[in-house]
Protein backbone atom coordinates (compact mmCIF):
# COMPACT_ATOMS: atom_id res chain seq x y z
CA UNK A 1 0.00 0.00 0.00
CA UNK A 2 2.79 2.64 0.98
CA UNK A 3 4.11 2.55 -2.44
CA UNK A 4 1.43 2.84 -4.50
CA UNK A 5 0.18 5.94 -1.87
CA UNK A 6 3.55 7.19 -2.22
CA UNK A 7 2.98 7.15 -5.79
CA UNK A 8 -0.23 8.72 -6.55
CA UNK A 9 0.94 11.78 -3.87
CA UNK A 10 4.34 12.11 -5.62
CA UNK A 11 2.42 12.38 -9.05
CA UNK A 12 -0.45 14.60 -7.29
CA UNK A 13 2.41 16.82 -6.16
CA UNK A 14 4.66 16.46 -9.62
CA UNK A 15 1.81 17.18 -11.55
CA UNK A 16 1.17 21.06 -10.05
CA UNK A 17 -2.42 20.27 -8.96
CA UNK A 18 -1.24 20.93 -5.22
CA UNK A 19 1.92 22.50 -3.40
CA UNK A 20 2.28 19.98 -0.64
CA UNK A 21 -0.13 16.78 0.93
CA UNK A 22 -0.27 15.03 4.21
CA UNK A 23 -2.18 11.91 3.99
CA UNK A 24 -2.58 9.53 7.26
CA UNK A 25 -4.27 6.04 7.81
CA UNK A 26 -4.75 5.18 11.27
CA UNK A 27 -6.30 1.84 12.92
CA UNK A 28 -8.19 1.62 16.27
CA UNK A 29 -5.07 0.82 17.91
CA UNK A 30 -3.14 3.66 17.09
CA UNK A 31 -1.11 1.90 14.56
CA UNK A 32 -0.05 4.40 11.63
CA UNK A 33 -0.88 2.09 8.25
CA UNK A 34 0.40 4.55 6.45
CA UNK A 35 1.85 8.36 7.17
CA UNK A 36 3.43 10.69 5.12
CA UNK A 37 3.75 13.84 3.15
CA UNK A 38 5.08 15.16 -0.16
CA UNK A 39 5.62 18.59 -1.89
CA UNK A 40 6.76 21.51 0.31
CA UNK A 41 5.24 24.05 2.39
CA UNK A 42 5.51 27.25 0.71
CA UNK A 43 5.38 28.81 -2.87
CA UNK A 44 8.58 30.97 -2.01
CA UNK A 45 10.90 28.22 -0.32
CA UNK A 46 11.83 24.63 -0.76
CA UNK A 47 11.20 23.74 2.80
CA UNK A 48 9.45 20.07 2.13
CA UNK A 49 6.34 19.54 4.54
CA UNK A 50 5.91 17.85 7.25
CA UNK A 51 3.39 16.04 9.52
CA UNK A 52 3.43 19.49 11.89
CA UNK A 53 2.81 21.44 8.64
CA UNK A 54 -0.89 22.75 9.41
CA UNK A 55 -4.01 24.84 7.14
CA UNK A 56 -6.97 25.89 7.48
CA UNK A 57 -9.59 23.19 7.90
CA UNK A 58 -12.33 24.86 6.78
CA UNK A 59 -15.28 22.79 7.63
CA UNK A 60 -13.48 19.59 8.80
CA UNK A 61 -13.76 21.71 11.99
CA UNK A 62 -17.11 20.49 12.23
CA UNK A 63 -16.19 17.32 13.29
CA UNK A 64 -14.12 19.13 16.27
CA UNK A 65 -17.35 20.54 17.30
CA UNK A 66 -19.24 17.94 16.94
CA UNK A 67 -17.24 15.60 19.03
CA UNK A 68 -16.59 19.05 21.80
CA UNK A 69 -20.79 19.12 21.62
CA UNK A 70 -21.08 14.56 22.44
CA UNK A 71 -18.65 15.66 25.26
CA UNK A 72 -20.85 18.04 26.70
CA UNK A 73 -23.69 15.48 26.28
CA UNK A 74 -21.81 13.09 28.02
CA UNK A 75 -21.06 15.37 30.84
CA UNK A 76 -24.31 16.18 31.75
CA UNK A 77 -24.39 19.72 30.75
CA UNK A 78 -26.98 19.55 28.10
CA UNK A 79 -29.27 16.92 26.25
CA UNK A 80 -29.33 16.04 22.25
CA UNK A 81 -33.02 16.36 22.02
CA UNK A 82 -32.82 19.99 24.45
CA UNK A 83 -34.38 23.06 22.95
CA UNK A 84 -30.97 24.73 22.59
CA UNK A 85 -32.82 28.71 22.50
CA UNK A 86 -33.29 28.30 26.46
CA UNK A 87 -29.12 28.09 26.00
CA UNK A 88 -29.33 30.65 23.46
CA UNK A 89 -32.42 32.78 23.36
CA UNK A 90 -31.56 34.43 19.76
CA UNK A 91 -32.59 31.58 18.35
CA UNK A 92 -35.87 31.91 19.48
CA UNK A 93 -36.10 34.80 17.23
CA UNK A 94 -35.29 33.53 14.54
CA UNK A 95 -37.26 33.99 11.66
CA UNK A 96 -37.71 31.72 8.46
CA UNK A 97 -37.88 33.08 5.34
CA UNK A 98 -40.60 31.30 2.77
CA UNK A 99 -40.21 33.53 -0.53
CA UNK A 100 -39.02 37.46 -1.26
CA UNK A 101 -40.80 39.55 -3.09
CA UNK A 102 -38.32 40.78 -6.07
CA UNK A 103 -40.26 44.07 -6.26
CA UNK A 104 -41.57 45.44 -2.75
CA UNK A 105 -38.09 43.54 -1.44
CA UNK A 106 -40.21 42.27 1.73
CA UNK A 107 -39.60 38.83 2.84
CA UNK A 108 -42.79 35.91 3.76
CA UNK A 109 -41.70 34.52 7.16
CA UNK A 110 -42.95 32.28 9.63
CA UNK A 111 -41.74 32.05 13.53
CA UNK A 112 -39.95 29.33 14.17
CA UNK A 113 -43.14 25.73 15.19
CA UNK A 114 -41.27 23.41 17.54
CA UNK A 115 -37.93 23.48 18.94
CA UNK A 116 -34.34 24.00 17.85
CA UNK A 117 -32.35 20.85 19.41
CA UNK A 118 -28.60 20.17 19.23
CA UNK A 119 -29.31 16.50 17.41
CA UNK A 120 -30.87 19.06 14.42
CA UNK A 121 -28.05 21.42 15.00
CA UNK A 122 -25.36 18.49 14.69
CA UNK A 123 -27.11 16.28 11.78
CA UNK A 124 -27.80 19.60 9.49
CA UNK A 125 -31.64 19.35 10.26
CA UNK A 126 -32.15 22.72 12.12
CA UNK A 127 -33.19 24.81 9.30
CA UNK A 128 -29.94 26.61 9.47
CA UNK A 129 -29.07 26.87 5.99
CA UNK A 130 -25.97 28.76 4.13
CA UNK A 131 -27.23 31.20 1.84
CA UNK A 132 -25.55 29.96 -1.17
CA UNK A 133 -27.27 26.74 -0.52
CA UNK A 134 -30.77 28.64 -0.58
CA UNK A 135 -32.79 31.00 -3.22
CA UNK A 136 -34.51 32.61 -0.71
CA UNK A 137 -31.78 33.01 1.83
CA UNK A 138 -29.39 33.70 -1.28
CA UNK A 139 -32.01 37.47 -1.69
CA UNK A 140 -31.03 38.14 1.58
CA UNK A 141 -27.55 37.62 1.28
CA UNK A 142 -27.88 40.33 -1.39
CA UNK A 143 -29.90 42.47 0.55
CA UNK A 144 -27.88 42.39 3.11
CA UNK A 145 -24.19 42.54 1.66
CA UNK A 146 -23.86 39.06 2.90
CA UNK A 147 -20.91 36.93 0.90
CA UNK A 148 -19.38 33.78 1.39
CA UNK A 149 -16.02 34.98 -0.29
CA UNK A 150 -15.89 37.27 2.51
CA UNK A 151 -15.29 35.93 5.91
CA UNK A 152 -14.50 38.63 8.26
CA UNK A 153 -14.10 36.01 11.49
CA UNK A 154 -17.09 37.85 12.98
CA UNK A 155 -19.65 35.22 14.22
CA UNK A 156 -22.64 37.87 14.18
CA UNK A 157 -21.62 38.91 10.37
CA UNK A 158 -20.60 35.31 8.59
CA UNK A 159 -23.09 32.86 10.80
CA UNK A 160 -25.99 34.88 11.85
CA UNK A 161 -28.79 34.71 9.61
CA UNK A 162 -32.34 33.63 8.89
CA UNK A 163 -33.69 29.90 8.52
CA UNK A 164 -34.53 28.13 5.49
CA UNK A 165 -36.96 25.97 6.70
CA UNK A 166 -39.09 24.46 9.77
CA UNK A 167 -36.27 22.71 12.10
CA UNK A 168 -36.68 18.85 11.73
CA UNK A 169 -38.77 19.30 8.09
CA UNK A 170 -35.46 19.21 5.54
CA UNK A 171 -31.77 18.53 5.34
CA UNK A 172 -29.42 21.53 4.35
CA UNK A 173 -25.79 22.12 4.83
CA UNK A 174 -25.17 24.88 7.15
CA UNK A 175 -24.16 26.85 10.11
CA UNK A 176 -25.92 24.87 12.50
CA UNK A 177 -22.60 23.37 13.67
CA UNK A 178 -21.93 26.82 14.31
CA UNK A 179 -24.56 27.46 16.54
CA UNK A 180 -23.40 24.10 18.19
CA UNK A 181 -20.13 25.59 18.94
CA UNK A 182 -22.20 28.61 20.63
CA UNK A 183 -24.21 25.93 23.19
CA UNK A 184 -21.06 24.44 24.33
CA UNK A 185 -19.53 27.65 25.29
CA UNK A 186 -23.01 28.81 26.84
CA UNK A 187 -23.16 25.81 29.15
CA UNK A 188 -19.43 25.16 30.05
CA UNK A 189 -18.52 28.79 30.28
CA UNK A 190 -15.29 28.60 28.28
CA UNK A 191 -14.40 29.84 24.85
CA UNK A 192 -14.71 26.67 22.21
CA UNK A 193 -11.08 26.69 22.30
CA UNK A 194 -10.29 26.55 26.44
CA UNK A 195 -13.02 23.95 26.07
CA UNK A 196 -11.47 21.62 23.31
CA UNK A 197 -8.10 22.25 24.41
CA UNK A 198 -9.60 20.60 28.37
CA UNK A 199 -11.49 17.58 26.81
CA UNK A 200 -10.08 16.88 23.72
CA UNK A 201 -7.19 18.57 22.41
CA UNK A 202 -5.10 17.85 25.48
CA UNK A 203 -5.86 14.84 26.56
CA UNK A 204 -4.97 13.14 22.90
CA UNK A 205 -1.84 15.07 22.43
CA UNK A 206 -3.38 17.47 19.97
CA UNK A 207 -0.53 20.29 20.25
CA UNK A 208 -0.83 21.97 16.77
CA UNK A 209 -4.66 22.04 16.67
CA UNK A 210 -6.28 25.89 17.46
CA UNK A 211 -8.60 28.31 16.29
CA UNK A 212 -5.39 30.98 16.46
CA UNK A 213 -2.69 29.88 14.75
CA UNK A 214 -0.97 33.22 15.38
CA UNK A 215 -0.55 32.60 18.92
CA UNK A 216 1.45 29.45 17.78
CA UNK A 217 4.72 29.72 16.91
CA UNK A 218 5.42 26.16 16.00
CA UNK A 219 2.42 25.27 13.81
CA UNK A 220 4.26 25.88 10.49
CA UNK A 221 1.06 26.86 7.89
CA UNK A 222 1.16 25.57 4.26
CA UNK A 223 0.50 27.98 1.42
CA UNK A 224 -2.97 28.44 0.48
CA UNK A 225 -3.54 27.57 -3.35
CA UNK A 226 -5.83 28.76 -6.04
CA UNK A 227 -6.69 26.24 -8.84
CA UNK A 228 -6.34 28.00 -11.86
CA UNK A 229 -9.15 27.79 -14.82
CA UNK A 230 -6.87 27.13 -17.28
CA UNK A 231 -6.92 23.42 -18.87
CA UNK A 232 -4.03 22.18 -17.07
CA UNK A 233 -5.97 22.91 -13.47
CA UNK A 234 -2.19 23.64 -11.54
CA UNK A 235 -2.08 25.75 -8.64
CA UNK A 236 -1.19 29.72 -8.30
CA UNK A 237 -0.34 31.29 -4.44
CA UNK A 238 -3.80 32.63 -3.01
CA UNK A 239 -1.59 35.66 -1.90
CA UNK A 240 -3.61 35.59 1.19
CA UNK A 241 -5.36 33.41 4.17
CA UNK A 242 -8.98 32.60 2.76
CA UNK A 243 -9.86 32.43 6.73
CA UNK A 244 -8.64 36.04 8.58
CA UNK A 245 -5.86 35.03 10.63
CA UNK A 246 -6.48 36.17 13.44
CA UNK A 247 -9.88 36.13 13.84
CA UNK A 248 -12.91 37.45 15.99
CA UNK A 249 -14.63 34.81 17.10
CA UNK A 250 -13.95 30.82 17.47
CA UNK A 251 -16.25 29.76 15.15
CA UNK A 252 -17.44 25.84 15.22
CA UNK A 253 -18.24 25.24 11.73
CA UNK A 254 -15.18 26.42 10.03
CA UNK A 255 -12.49 27.93 12.51
CA UNK A 256 -10.14 25.66 13.39
CA UNK A 257 -6.11 25.22 11.88
CA UNK A 258 -4.81 21.71 12.41
CA UNK A 259 -2.84 19.10 10.41
CA UNK A 260 -2.87 15.48 9.32
CA UNK A 261 -0.91 14.14 12.77
CA UNK A 262 -3.45 15.60 15.00
CA UNK A 263 -6.50 15.13 13.03
CA UNK A 264 -5.64 11.48 12.75
CA UNK A 265 -5.48 11.41 16.62
CA UNK A 266 -8.77 12.66 17.13
CA UNK A 267 -9.91 9.72 14.44
CA UNK A 268 -7.89 7.02 16.30
CA UNK A 269 -9.98 8.53 19.21
CA UNK A 270 -13.23 8.08 17.62
CA UNK A 271 -12.44 4.16 16.30
CA UNK A 272 -11.44 3.37 20.06
CA UNK A 273 -14.10 2.18 22.50
CA UNK A 274 -11.77 2.61 25.68
CA UNK A 275 -13.32 5.98 26.74
CA UNK A 276 -10.26 8.14 26.48
CA UNK A 277 -12.49 10.67 24.81
CA UNK A 278 -15.90 9.65 24.37
CA UNK A 279 -17.66 6.44 26.14
CA UNK A 280 -18.85 3.54 23.44
CA UNK A 281 -22.63 4.10 23.37
CA UNK A 282 -21.57 8.16 23.21
CA UNK A 283 -19.69 7.07 19.97
CA UNK A 284 -22.42 4.84 18.83
CA UNK A 285 -24.63 7.34 19.05
CA UNK A 286 -22.44 9.96 17.42
CA UNK A 287 -22.36 7.70 14.28
CA UNK A 288 -26.10 6.12 13.79
CA UNK A 289 -27.89 7.83 11.15
CA UNK A 290 -30.30 10.81 12.40
CA UNK A 291 -32.70 11.97 9.67
CA UNK A 292 -36.55 11.51 9.38
CA UNK A 293 -38.16 10.96 5.91
CA UNK A 294 -38.44 14.63 5.90
CA UNK A 295 -34.66 14.80 6.06
CA UNK A 296 -33.72 11.88 4.30
CA UNK A 297 -35.84 13.65 0.98
CA UNK A 298 -33.98 17.14 1.32
CA UNK A 299 -30.58 15.20 1.66
CA UNK A 300 -31.69 13.39 -1.64
CA UNK A 301 -32.40 17.07 -3.61
CA UNK A 302 -28.91 18.67 -2.32
CA UNK A 303 -27.06 15.50 -3.09
CA UNK A 304 -27.85 15.55 -7.04
CA UNK A 305 -26.27 19.01 -7.07
CA UNK A 306 -23.06 18.52 -4.61
CA UNK A 307 -23.02 16.73 -1.73
CA UNK A 308 -19.76 14.28 -1.85
CA UNK A 309 -19.86 13.83 -5.34
CA UNK A 310 -16.83 10.65 -4.56
CA UNK A 311 -19.68 8.67 -3.35
CA UNK A 312 -21.54 6.37 -6.19
CA UNK A 313 -24.90 7.90 -6.35
CA UNK A 314 -26.58 4.54 -6.60
CA UNK A 315 -25.35 4.24 -2.69
CA UNK A 316 -28.08 5.59 -0.14
CA UNK A 317 -26.55 7.97 2.58
CA UNK A 318 -27.51 9.35 5.87
CA UNK A 319 -26.34 12.52 7.88
CA UNK A 320 -25.38 11.42 11.75
CA UNK A 321 -24.23 13.75 14.26
CA UNK A 322 -20.66 13.69 13.33
CA UNK A 323 -20.74 13.65 9.25
CA UNK A 324 -22.46 12.13 5.96
CA UNK A 325 -22.91 8.38 6.82
CA UNK A 326 -23.65 5.38 3.35
CA UNK A 327 -26.03 3.45 4.34
CA UNK A 328 -24.51 0.40 1.95
CA UNK A 329 -21.08 -0.78 1.30
CA UNK A 330 -19.40 1.49 -1.37
CA UNK A 331 -18.15 -1.38 -3.92
CA UNK A 332 -13.91 -1.57 -3.71
CA UNK A 333 -14.48 1.15 -0.89
CA UNK A 334 -15.81 1.90 2.72
CA UNK A 335 -18.49 -0.22 4.20
CA UNK A 336 -21.94 0.68 5.12
CA UNK A 337 -21.75 2.91 8.11
CA UNK A 338 -18.63 4.79 7.16
CA UNK A 339 -18.45 8.75 8.23
CA UNK A 340 -17.72 11.38 6.41
CA UNK A 341 -17.06 14.96 5.30
CA UNK A 342 -14.88 17.67 3.89
CA UNK A 343 -13.75 21.01 4.01
CA UNK A 344 -13.48 24.05 1.69
CA UNK A 345 -10.03 23.87 1.21
CA UNK A 346 -10.07 20.43 -0.13
CA UNK A 347 -9.06 18.36 2.75
CA UNK A 348 -11.13 14.99 3.89
CA UNK A 349 -11.59 12.74 6.21
CA UNK A 350 -13.20 8.91 6.56
CA UNK A 351 -14.01 6.77 9.80
CA UNK A 352 -14.83 3.29 9.14
CA UNK A 353 -15.74 1.41 13.07
CA UNK A 354 -16.50 -1.32 10.77
CA UNK A 355 -12.96 -2.07 9.34
CA UNK A 356 -11.17 0.31 12.38
CA UNK A 357 -9.54 1.97 9.99
CA UNK A 358 -9.69 5.80 9.35
CA UNK A 359 -8.31 8.12 6.79
CA UNK A 360 -7.31 12.04 6.90
CA UNK A 361 -6.07 13.86 3.63
CA UNK A 362 -5.44 18.12 4.69
CA UNK A 363 -4.27 20.15 1.51
CA UNK A 364 -4.81 24.02 1.09
CA UNK A 365 -6.48 24.65 -2.16
CA UNK A 366 -9.88 25.97 -3.19
CA UNK A 367 -12.29 26.37 -4.25
CA UNK A 368 -13.44 22.61 -4.31
CA UNK A 369 -12.60 20.32 -6.70
CA UNK A 370 -12.97 16.83 -8.82
CA UNK A 371 -9.24 16.82 -8.94
CA UNK A 372 -9.17 16.54 -5.18
CA UNK A 373 -12.07 14.25 -5.51
CA UNK A 374 -10.37 11.59 -7.67
CA UNK A 375 -7.43 11.33 -5.67
CA UNK A 376 -9.43 10.90 -2.49
CA UNK A 377 -11.27 8.36 -4.37
CA UNK A 378 -7.69 6.55 -5.58
CA UNK A 379 -6.59 6.76 -1.91
CA UNK A 380 -9.35 5.35 -0.77
CA UNK A 381 -9.27 2.26 -3.03
CA UNK A 382 -6.10 1.41 -2.63
CA UNK A 383 -6.18 1.67 1.57
CA UNK A 384 -9.26 -0.66 0.74
CA UNK A 385 -7.69 -3.34 -1.80
CA UNK A 386 -5.10 -4.26 1.47
CA UNK A 387 -7.97 -4.28 3.64
CA UNK A 388 -9.61 -7.11 1.32
CA UNK A 389 -6.24 -8.66 0.85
Amino acid sequence: MTSAINSLLEDAVSSGLYLGLSFIVVDKDGNRIYSGTHGRRSFNSDEPMSLSTGGWLASMTKLMTSTAAMLAVQQGLVGLDDDVATILPELREKEIWVSFDEETKVPTTEPIQGKITLRQLLSHSSGCVYPFLSPVLQKWATENNWSSEHISGDFKVDWDYPLGYQPGTSWRYGQGVDWAGKVVEKISGKSLEEYMQEYMWGPLGMKNTTFHPEKRELLPLLDMGIRTECGDKRIIPAGSHIYPIPTVNEAGGAGIFSNADDYAKLLEALLSNDGTLLKAEIIEEFVRPQLNEAGKAGLLEEREKWVLPEIPKDIPVDHALGGLVTAADVPGGRPKGAMTWDGYSNSNWLLDRTNGVALVLVTQVVPGDPSTKALWKQLESEVYEVLRN
